[in-house]
């Protein structure tokens, strides 16, 4: 969830010297363009600063001359996940921007702070446990004002994250009828997030017939995001669903697109493999394992390194039992020694991973194993 946060919305960071002396704030783009002057305008739409104008989809940093410093360290907090250390250095900013009476102690910022404040602070709450405070905390990002905040949508999902930790489908019912008062253009957007959520919800509760229902209700948004979500939710109830036939022809479909994401692909090609390995052909499993290892390997901020570890697992898995199918020597040890070295990639590509310490042990096993072949 952190990672995607920070995709959707714009850094509130410390200005820096160079700049932060001509009381000029910074925008920066997606694609790498920097804009100094004076932000006029940041809301769900755009941002606009001098004579420019972005749209908020294009911006990835946003930096304002008058930031508390402690809003730098409370960022920097959140990015190493120090959740309550991020929640104190917020306090702290809240305390001299707005309660702060004394006017050599009170720091001076423009209408900016509160939004970003209260948005930090519903996070942090969250991510804390306190889905009950970051529920009223996010409903002060979603206010109404004159202009709706450009974490408007945002605060709308992590509201309805925190009611799935709570198991609260009546409270997300709720508040996806509140979707009547969002900004127009956010609508439709906001409704599928809010089914995707009712959906993952449904997983969590072992109703993954109705969670398969919503998947495929909203698999065909031209959200990219949303669309990538909804098919691997899909891919996860047809598995919970033991329904092979259908998993492996809509795996296959995933696959064959050329919109696919390679995560999405990688999930699919690893529900392959595992139908296959159910029915006991390892030759086949092995082929889709292998695959979703060297074809579908995902990037570090991708989401999808747990699923390329499973591959890894799985593929040392399937070579050892073609080890013990073989009845020929040469056959046995060279299927031995593919186990034992998917096992070792893993343990070295992952060594943080759930799995290094057992893929490590099975490595040295099948090795000793291999070696008392003659």
């Amino acid at each position: 969830m952190l990672n995607k946060t920070f995709a959707m919305v714009a850094f509130l960071l410390l200005t820096s010297p160079a700049w932060a002396q001509k009381k000029q704030d910074k925008v920066t783009r997606k694609d790498g363009k920097e804009y100094l002057g004076r932000i006029a305008e940041d809301s769900f739409k755009q941002v606009r600063i001098g004579s420019t104008t972005i749209k908020a989809a294009e911006i990835e940093n946003v930096e304002y001359y008058d930031a508390p410093p402690s809003f730098k360290g409370a960022l920097d907090a959140i990015q190493e996940e120090k959740w309550a250390d991020a929640l104190s250095g917020l306090k702290s900013a809240h305390k001299r921007v707005v309660v702060e009476k004394r006017p050599r102690q009170k720091w001076k910022c423009r209408s900016w702070f509160l939004p970003y404040y209260h948005f930090y602070t519903g996070l942090c709450e969250r991510n804390l446990g306190r889905f009950d405070a970051a529920l009223k905390t996010f409903e002060k990002v979603r206010a109404k004002n004159s202009e709706p905040s450009r974490f408007w949508g945002d605060s709308f999902e992590l509201s309805l994250e925190c009611l799935r930790e709570k198991g609260d489908m009546a409270g997300m019912d709720k508040l996806i009828k509140s979707i009547a008062t969002a900004p127009g253009s956010l609508k439709s957007n906001l409704k599928l997030r809010g089914q995707k959520q009712q959906a993952e919800l449904y997983i969590d509760k072992d109703n993954f017939q109705k969670a398969l229902s919503l998947f495929k209700k909203i698999q065909s948004t031209s959200d990219t995001t949303i669309r990538g979500e909804a098919q691997a939710g899909v891919i996860r109830c047809l598995v919970k669903l033991k329904r092979t036939s259908e998993l492996e022809q809509y795996s296959r479909q995933i696959i064959s697109q050329t919109n696919s994401s390679i995560g999405l692909k990688l999930m699919a090609s690893n529900a392959l493999g595992y139908s296959k390995k159910n029915s006991k052909d390892y030759r086949e499993a092995t082929r889709h394992f292998v695959e979703s290892v060297v074809l579908y390997a995902p990037s570090r901020a991708s989401g999808y390194r747990q699923e390329h570890e499973d591959a890894l697992y799985q593929l040392g898995s399937c070579y050892s039992e073609l080890a013990e199918e073989a009845s020929e020597t040469k056959t046995k040890k060279y299927y031995l020694g593919a186990a034992a070295k998917s096992y070792r990639e893993l343990a070295t590509t992952y060594p943080s991973g759930r799995k290094r310490d057992e893929a490590s042990t099975l490595a040295d096993r099948l090795e000793a194993k291999s070696s008392k072949l003659k």
